[in-house]
């Protein structure tokens, strides 16, 4: 019984993790890739214009 307790437990758990980072890895919700498109949007559209500037 012990030896479930120490060992058993905390793999299923580990296990568990892992399956759903595995899983999660790659895989945006769309709330996430909105945003992440529409910081890309910004980032594009600000660049230009600090270059213009710099020269």
């Amino acid at each position: 019984m012990l030896y479930w307790i120490a060992y058993g437990i905390p793999t299923i758990v580990l296990a568990i993790v892992l399956i759903y980072a595995i899983h999660r890895a790659g895989w945006f919700s769309p709330r996430e890739e909105r945003q992440l498109d529409t910081n890309t949007r910004m980032v594009q559209e600000r660049d230009p214009r600090e270059r213009r500037e710099k020269s």
